[in-house]
């Protein structure tokens, strides 16, 4: 599965430098325009609107039938390219150009192979044309990833005119809630976080976001994955929006950001990563607490978890540990999470070696029986 994702993705990435070469131009129309006698039309009839839709029919067929060489991509990228930017287009003909595009994309998107697929997206893509919405709601659903990376892209060159449309907008984020719940692709969800910016429905997006985050602890207890980039685009989205964030969301985010803490602190010191691994998980840890900082309005003492995982020497480990204790507790002592008004439980409710490891000094010190049951009166 990795690997044919890598294929597509390079696929795409490949796509993307050809589209780097176009220049819209007139060295990329035709030597005879065949639609010259529409662009200036201030209004198309029917027979001009079956000769647009003849004209793509015979541009994607020629294009699939020789989908393997460069060459026709970038012939069909810049054949579209140059019709779109044409100095004669008058709106009549780029309404019905951009209309007529848009429905044989989606009627082929359903059924094209990757080379096929990612082309009419990108030829779609280039034209940054808000009425090319439903190509990019279209190939979220595509079961092929390449495609929906591509749409994510795609509704990346839209976002201005998407952001000043409020149904639109609505409609987008409503169909990426649905569809990141099932998305399985680190790659792809990504992408996704990377486009929630929009100045419009913060609560929407942040809601988006939550939901990422929450997916993503589930991720590290299922998989004991450790922290990757996708982590970091949620905090910095979640932080853009933390003046938006309510009660009703930061409640439950603070606690997803306690126990994603307690689960990054466990495996910076008990499990065997390689430096970078570790060194990534640092920015991740710095990320996340920072987060909650803003969110709580704490400031962490001698400089959090952040300065801890700085520290040098032996004491290092235990720095972290007491440093995520002052946030989440102990067994042997409260963190500052753990009162009111967040109500976190000890250790964000999560079992930790080095918890256990705090109860038996606190038991230690104290005289008390390791567990809570009486003691054996026979």
């Amino acid at each position: 599965m990795k690997t044919r994702f890598a294929i597509q993705t390079m696929l795409v990435l490949s796509l993307l430098t050809v589209h780097s070469l176009i220049t819209g131009s007139a060295l990329a129309q035709n030597a005879t325009d065949t639609l010259a006698p529409m662009r200036t039309k201030a209004q198309l009839d029917p027979s001009d609107l079956q000769a647009l839709g003849q004209y793509f029919d015979a541009a994607i067929e020629a294009l699939h039938s020789r989908i393997t060489d460069p060459k026709a991509a970038r012939r069909y990228l810049n054949t579209i390219a140059a019709d779109y930017n044409h100095a004669d287009n008058q709106p009549a003909f780029r309404n019905a150009y951009v209309e007529q595009l848009v429905q044989k994309t989606v009627e082929q998107l359903s059924s094209a192979d990757v080379p096929l697929a990612t082309t009419l997206l990108m030829a779609v893509k280039q034209m940054q044309d808000i009425r090319t919405l439903v190509v990019y709601q279209s190939g979220l659903s595509s079961s092929i990833d390449a495609v929906r990376l591509l749409s994510f892209s795609g509704l990346e060159s839209i976002r201005t005119p998407l952001d000043n449309s409020t149904n639109e907008l609505t409609a987008v984020l409503s169909l990426l809630e649905k569809q990141l719940a099932q998305e399985k692709s680190t790659i792809i969800l990504n992408r996704a976080y990377q486009l929630l910016s929009f100045n419009a429905q913060k609560e929407l997006q942040i809601r988006i976001l939550v939901a990422g985050l929450k997916r993503r602890l589930d991720s590290y207890a299922q998989t004991g994955s450790i922290a990757e980039q996708i982590d970091l685009t949620l905090y910095n989205r979640l932080l853009n929006f933390r003046a938006s964030i309510g009660a009703a969301d930061r409640g439950p985010l603070i606690n997803l950001l306690a126990a994603v803490l307690v689960h990054y602190t466990h495996r910076y010191i008990y499990s065997d990563l390689s430096q970078s691994a570790r060194d990534n998980l640092v920015v991740a840890i710095t990320q996340a607490e920072k987060l909650l900082a803003e969110l709580t309005e704490i400031k962490p003492e001698s400089g959090g978890l952040t300065s801890a995982c700085q520290s040098a020497g032996a004491e290092r480990q235990q720095n972290i540990k007491n440093a995520l204790f002052k946030w989440v507790g102990s067994a042997a002592a409260p963190g500052v999470l753990n009162g009111n008004p967040w109500q976190v439980p000890v250790n964000a409710g999560l079992t930790l070696k080095f918890d256990e490891q705090a109860q038996e000094h606190h038991n230690e010190e104290t005289g008390e029986s390791p567990t809570s049951e009486e003691p054996n009166k026979s």
